[in-house]
């Protein structure tokens, strides 16, 4: 009793802390990176991401908030997050150039962008939180793993395109050119989605999906959950 006594109030001191406030002098740094094809971010960040010849990050945010900012590269995994939570800021952009990526992991209430699209054999998308994405990709597949309320869309062309999805989180996919798509789906999700050949769902709780196309349909649904063509 005494374990978990001393465990909440540990917790209620973190959560306690105050934001860190911004100065309000934008600053822009270069920071030095190996070769990467993972990304992880965690925090509330702007992250624009494009596909270059050599790897590339830029950060620009209020000069104070460098002070907790937190970079790590392991195994071709680029890490960044806040030490604190930033409750004001003038700025908190990511620009980030990658030549081939394979994994993105957004947590917490960051929003990323891609810049010009991105090319390769595969991608696959994390997204937990209140995370906002807007994601061009061009490749063999894409598996996208989806939790809380994110808000999420992609365009481009795949041959398989996989979908997890759970909570409140909206994917619209309207413009991702698939062959075959996997749709699993929980919660009160809505997900859009579009499939030429063929498109397996699985639909629970008040999920909704919506697709078009005219694929060989395999669906399996519960609950108050739905599946239908986009007619629009």
């Amino acid at each position: 009793m005494r374990t978990l006594t001393l465990l909440l109030l540990a917790f209620a001191v973190v959560s306690c802390q105050p934001g860190v406030v911004g100065n309000g002098k934008v600053v822009k740094r270069v920071i030095p990176v190996d070769d990467f094809d993972q990304l992880e971010v965690n925090g509330a960040y702007m992250i624009y991401v494009r596909q270059g010849d050599e790897p590339n990050l830029e950060i620009e945010m209020d000069e104070n908030l460098f002070d907790y900012l937190e970079i790590d590269q392991n195994e071709g995994e680029l890490e960044i997050e806040s030490e604190r939570m930033i409750s004001k800021a003038e700025a908190r952009n990511i620009y980030i150039t990658v030549r081939n990526m394979r994994h993105i992991n957004i947590n917490g209430a960051n929003e990323l962008e891609t810049r010009g699209g991105l090319k390769g054999r595969s991608l696959s998308v994390e997204a937990n939180g209140a995370t906002e994405m807007r994601v061009e990709f061009e490749g063999s597949r894409l598996s996208v793993e989806s939790n809380g309320g994110s808000d999420l869309r992609f365009r481009g062309t795949v041959g398989e395109l996989q979908f997890e999805v759970n909570g409140a989180s909206e994917i619209n996919a309207l413009e991702m050119k698939a062959l075959r798509a996997d749709v699993s789906v929980a919660g009160a999700a809505d997900v859009l989605v579009w499939a030429e050949e063929e498109l397996s769902i699985n639909a629970s709780g008040a999920s909704s999906v919506k697709y078009k196309g005219n694929p060989t349909i395999n669906k399996s649904t519960s609950g108050a959950s739905s599946v239908s063509r986009k007619t629009e």
